[in-house]
Formats: C-alpha cells, sequence, structure tokens
C-alpha cells in the first residue's frame, strides 16, 4: 500500500505537533500541514500551518481541496464529537478518526461504563446520575466506598474526573459540577465509581474497522503538583517505562480490552476507524479500564510517537482505508528505547475556580537550549501564539505551554536530560513538575 504525500493534522496542540514532527520524519517526506496549528508548529521546518478553524466544515473541505490532501488526522476529541470524520468520509476523503456514534466511548463516560458492563470489559463497578441529590445519597450511604471517583460524562478537557479522598470531597465534586456556576466543568449526567488501586498505564491500540494494531504504552502525571497533589490537569508529564507492563499484561490488556472493544463495535455496528486510548488501573495482574479516549494521549502521544518504528503515515492511511492487514510491515515500539516528556504549564493553570491564568508572557529560549538538544530532543509547542510586535517571538496563550522530550538508553538519562532543557526555555509565571519519571506513578 502507498503512503500519503500530503497530510494534514486537526488541532492546535502538543499532540498535534507530535502527530505532525513524526509524520515529518517518515522515509518518503510527506508534506504535513497543521489546522489550525500554532505559531510554535510553525517554526519547525516541514510543518505548514493553515491558521483556519477546522470546525467550520465547509473551509475544512476547502483547504483540503486546494492543498491535494491524501490523509486527515484528527486530534482533538471535540472534533470527533462535532462528527468532523463523519462529514470527510461523506466527501471520500480518508480520515483516521471514529463518527459521532465512535466517539460516545470519550464523550459520555455514562455511555462508555454501559458499553464497557454490556461487552465484560473489566472496569469499577459505578451508576450513572443525572440528579444531584440521588448522588450525593448514595455517596452518603457509601455505596462507592469511602473515597469515590466522581467523573462529569461528557467531555472535560481531561478536567472532569475528582479522585476524591472523603465523601465530604465528593459530595463537593457533585455539587460544583451541578450548581457551581463558577466551576470550570458542568455535566448534565455524572458516573460515581468505586476508586480503584494499582498502577495508572495508558494503552493506544490503531483500528481501521475489522482489525487493530496495538501502538503502545505510557504512564503520564495527572496531578497538578508533584507528589501526586493537586487538581487534575490535561497531563504535566509523562514517559514510557522500561518494565511494565509486562508481555503477560500486555496479553491480558489486548484480550480484556482490545479484544472486547472491538468485538462490541461491531455488535454494535459501529465502524471505528482511528484511535482508542484506554486509560488502565493495572493492580498485580488485575486490568481494569479508567476511561476511553479516541483519539491519542495528550501528552502520551509526545512520548510513544518517536519511539515507534516504520512508516507511520502510511499505517495511518491503512487503518483509514480499511486496510492494516494488508500492510507488509507494522509499526512497533523500539523496546531499547525510553523516553520522559516534562510539560510547562502557566500560572493558574487548570483554572478550576475561574482564576484567569496569566498569559500573553514572552517565552525566552536560553542558547544552552539549542546546545545540548541534538537527534534525542523534540520541542513540542502547545498553548502559544505570535508575539503582537514581533512575529518571530512566541507568548504563551493557554494552560499547557510547551514540552520537551528526551529519547535515550534509560529513563534516568532521559529524565535528566529533559529537566536540563525544560530550565532553558521560559516565561513569567511558568510552572512544572519536578517528578516525572522519578517515581512510579
Amino acid at each position: 500500500m502507498g503512503a500519503p504525500n500530503k497530510i494534514l493534522i486537526l488541532g492546535s496542540g502538543g499532540r498535534e505537533h507530535a502527530l505532525a514532527d513524526r509524520c515529518v520524519r517518515d522515509e518518503h517526506s510527506p508534506q504535513v500541514f497543521v489546522m489550525p496549528g500554532n505559531a510554535g508548529m510553525a517554526l519547525q521546518t516541514g510543518i505548514h500551518v493553515i491558521s483556519k478553524n477546522p470546525a467550520e466544515f465547509d473551509v475544512l473541505l476547502e483547504e483540503i481541496k486546494r492543498n491535494e490532501i491524501d490523509l486527515v488526522v484528527v486530534g482533538p476529541e471535540a472534533l470527533l464529537e462535532a462528527g468532523v470524520a463523519d462529514f470527510l468520509r461523506s466527501e471520500s476523503i480518508p480520515v483516521v478518526g471514529t463518527g459521532k456514534d465512535g466517539a460516545l466511548l470519550e464523550s459520555s463516560k455514562a455511555f462508555s461504563k454501559d458499553f464497557m458492563a454490556e461487552f465484560s470489559i473489566p472496569t469499577a463497578g459505578y451508576r450513572n446520575f443525572k440528579d444531584s441529590h440521588l448522588a450525593i445519597e448514595a455517596i452518603e450511604n457509601g455505596d462507592f466506598g469511602s473515597n469515590p471517583v466522581v467523573k462529569a460524562s461528557s467531555l472535560a478537557a481531561g478536567k472532569g474526573v475528582f479522585v476524591t479522598k472523603s465523601q465530604d470531597e465528593a459530595v463537593k465534586a457533585v455539587n460544583d459540577i451541578f450548581h457551581n456556576e463558577n466551576f470550570k466543568v458542568f455535566s448534565e449526567e455524572i458516573v460515581i465509581e468505586e476508586n480503584l488501586s494499582g498502577r495508572d498505564l495508558s494503552s493506544f491500540a490503531l483500528y481501521d474497522g475489522d482489525s487493530y494494531v496495538l501502538l503502545g504504552h505510557a504512564c503520564d502525571y495527572k496531578r497538578l503538583q508533584d507528589n501526586d497533589e493537586g487538581p487534575n490537569t490535561g497531563g504535566m508529564g509523562t514517559w514510557t517505562p522500561s518494565d511494565f507492563p509486562t508481555e503477560e499484561i500486555e496479553q491480558v490488556i489486548r484480550k480484556e480490552v482490545f479484544d472486547k472493544v472491538l468485538k462490541g463495535l461491531k455488535t454494535r455496528g459501529i465502524d471505528f476507524k482511528g484511535i482508542l486510548f484506554a486509560g488502565l488501573m493495572i493492580d498485580d495482574s488485575k486490568v481494569d479500564v479508567i476511561e476511553f479516549n479516541v483519539r491519542l494521549g495528550d501528552p502520551e502521544t509526545q512520548v510513544l510517537l518517536p519511539l515507534l518504528k516504520g512508516n507511520f503515515s502510511q499505517t495511518l492511511l491503512a487503518a483509514a482505508k480499511g486496510n492494516l492487514a494488508g500492510l507488509d510491515q507494522k509499526l512497533v515500539m523500539d523496546k531499547d528505547l525510553r523516553a520522559v516528556h516534562v510539560v510547562k504549564v502557566s500560572k493558574y493553570y487548570p483554572s478550576l475556580d475561574g482564576t484567569p491564568m496569566v498569559l500573553g508572557q514572552l517565552i525566552s529560549k536560553e542558547e544552552e537550549f539549542d546546545q545540548l538538544a541534538g537527534e534525542d530532543t523534540r520541542l513540542y509547542y502547545a498553548g502559544v501564539k505570535s508575539h503582537s510586535d514581533d512575529e518571530g517571538k512566541l507568548v504563551n496563550s493557554g494552560g499547557r505551554v510547551l514540552g520537551v522530550t528526551v529519547i535515550a538508553s534509560d529513563t534516568n538519562s532521559a529524565r535528566e536530560k529533559a529537566y536540563q532543557l525544560i530550565k532553558n526555555i521560559n516565561f513569567e509565571g511558568q510552572f512544572y513538575r519536578n517528578d516525572i519519571a522519578r517515581k512510579i506513578n
């Protein structure tokens, strides 16, 4: 099967920068476009930014035709929920991304939990609620133990999960989601579930409607502060451990999660051509699904893609066309290498209480950064834009601003260099965790 010569990636964050960077590095050197992208991506050779809104489908189609795009890859979940993949397929454009029916696995946590229950996919005990009084009554009755997990059912950009430490904290989360007008997370339905123990793992598979390939695994850090303190965020960093998961656990993940999802999708008549992200809790040999996402993770993508060997964009095109089985070579993780990614965020991120983040701050990169960086280094931009007075300079424009990935033969080497580098790119009010890949999360 041929490889795409012109690829369009939809989105503007660090995940999309990592996708674009990985496609640019394919051996056939495809042209890579990102829409809307960001000003940081535009600084990288080979990445072309189209500063238009992909949610405007007529504009999107015009750009696809004008640039003769061979393949579209959808980054953010909101576009999938809005039906961008359905629209593109109706125009006979190959796209990596599920339709609105498959997107429910992420856009509705209630749907997702019910799907898991129906197809015997292991997950925590749960109930769905649309009434805050019934939810609070169940919490206070101890139906979910002493420290329940409260989840907004609708999309919340990674900020809608509350892993509480007490029933009182769980009650507060319920009241905030349903009744607090100043709270950034709102949903008409919530899921309350038992709090699982074990070790977090993010696992990724690429589906073509009839089969899938397992792309790999990573461990991320969701809490804002060191030692897993503070609120949940979209992700403060990630790494690829050397000893986790074991081959035995990986087989359980395939059999109990990805195989069963495929069977469930086909039973439901959902033609799923895209990425499935399984957030897992591993306790000895027991695997439970915490949640599903229907796209690559951010920031897991920033360590996963640099370690994938093979023609990445060709594999994506095969999935979009329903022909993964027709590939001569499959993507594989380089098991001899490790990657660590550290994220820098704006002051007051994630701003769940409504406190405005400190934005518009000039980003400076010291000479030492470029002296230290090499082929083992990736600098991914996310919440940035051009300085109003100097387009050659960047300012922070969002919560997660940028991240540095380092690839090495061992985790400690990757971690040490990542922190050396991250200290040499700065902006006022910046914050980052100091313990990424230092401890088991």
